[in-house]
């Protein structure tokens, strides 16, 4: 069951990694202040999250604006079901046609990405 402390500030959309960084550090700091474990898992994924950052300014990935954006879209889904937690609302559901493990890469389109 969520806590009952002021939540951190929720956004739908997040379009940077500074903005996942940002909203990160919220869910941290309230999870301290309303001495909730949830706030564990935050911390993990903010100290991963800014060690993509760095490999993405340091030029360690080959398509910096692409990680970038697979970034920010998967935060997306952890956020999205932080706030849904918060609210007390069920967690969304991943769309089976985009995720089947059952569909090969090439009906998934993934043989027409670019590499990382």
């Amino acid at each position: 069951m969520p806590a009952t402390a002021n939540a951190p500030t929720t956004s739908t959309e997040h379009r940077s990694i500074e903005h996942v960084l940002a909203r990160l550090d919220g869910i941290v700091d309230w999870a301290r202040s309303a001495e909730s474990p949830a706030g564990y898992f935050a911390a993990l994924y903010r100290r991963v999250t800014h060690e993509v950052k760095l490999g993405i300014e340091a030029g360690f990935f080959s398509d910096g604006p692409r990680m970038e954006h697979l970034d920010v879209v998967f935060a997306q889904r952890y956020l999205d079901a932080f706030d849904a937690w918060r609210a007390g609302a069920p967690p969304t559901r991943a769309d089976p046609s985009r995720t089947s493990s059952r569909r090969s890469a090439t009906e998934r389109g993934a043989s027409r990405l670019p590499p990382f």
